[in-house]
């Protein structure tokens, strides 16, 4: 399991693994990513020109009721 809950990525969760979701981390993750692909857009704006980033939102809180995420 613990392979599984810091070395995957879901789409349910905005493509962070469950373990950094469960430990509040999923906030500075999507931030950071968000920074990187607007620096690329800024960078070569053309290639960038129907992308929206609205969907780099934080994720809801969603915790197991087993208790963390091993």
């Amino acid at each position: 399991m613990k392979t599984y809950n810091h070395n995957n990525y879901h789409s349910g969760i905005n493509w962070v693994p469950p373990a950094s979701l469960f430990r509040g981390e999923d906030a500075a993750v999507l931030t950071a990513r968000k920074a990187v692909l607007e620096a690329a857009r800024a960078k070569n704006p053309r290639r960038w020109i129907n992308l929206n980033f609205s969907s780099l939102s934080h994720n809801k809180r969603v915790l197991s009721k087993r208790g963390p995420l091993g």
